[in-house]
């Protein structure tokens, strides 16, 4: 099969773009993040609220932001205001945006990967690496370094209003979300995507080395 690079490039971006959507579902969906996060600054002493309270909103809000979960969002034992909803829309697209990118993207690599089955060269690994490589260990470094600057900016980049500075009195939420949370979830996107980057990259050379093989042998 002649090889086509262009449709490697296209696979490649794709198969960067399927990891990390992947590696939000599942960071979207793991509760024992926040669990930790909640116990480690002792939410249920600073708002005065029980765990189990303070899970009951979380579970909701999460559910919210799941494809097939609620369609409304409306916290248990806490108010909400409009622009604050409003936000939590702006959020839920975003998530589901990277779900319905995790569910397309996965069969739609495999019937590339399938296609391009009798390509010598998987370059599309290559690439794939490269993307899912460099791009988090770049964000990784100036979330770890600048975190604070870092949660502004992305806000900024993805959101066209200030919906996302929360009024305590209006959106208490906002205290059952603490800081460290984001940033953990941020460090857990970023070191799955490199996982599976590194991942591809073993592949690579794997193949390489596979073909590289085979023509001394001949």
């Amino acid at each position: 099969m002649k090889e086509n690079n262009k449709l490697q490039i296209v696979l490649g971006i794709l198969l960067a773009f399927t990891l990390i959507s992947t590696a939000v579902t599942i960071v979207l969906n793991a509760r024992f993040i926040y669990v930790r996060d909640m116990q480690t600054v002792n939410l249920a002493a600073s708002t005065d609220m029980a765990e189990e309270t303070i899970l009951a909103q979380y579970d909701e809000l999460i559910s919210y932001n799941r494809l097939g979960g609620s369609s409304e969002l409306a916290f248990p034992d806490l108010p909400s205001s409009e622009s604050g909803l409003y936000h939590f829309k702006e959020v839920r697209n975003i998530f589901l945006f990277f779900q319905w990118g995790m569910l397309c993207g996965i069969p739609l690599c495999c019937i590339m990967i399938a296609y391009l089955r009798r390509v010598t060269v998987k370059k599309y690994l290559k690439y794939a690496a490269c993307i899912s490589l460099l791009l988090p260990v770049l964000l990784g470094i100036l979330a770890a370094l600048f975190w604070e600057q870092f949660f502004v900016a992305f806000h900024k980049v993805f959101f066209r209003n200030d919906y996302w500075l929360f009024d305590a009195v209006t959106d208490p939420i906002i205290l059952l979300l603490p800081d460290t949370y984001f940033m953990h979830c941020a460090f857990y996107i970023i070191g799955l995507v490199i996982v599976g980057g590194i991942i591809c990259m073993g592949g690579y050379f794997l193949n390489k080395k596979k073909n590289h093989s085979k023509k001394i042998s001949k």
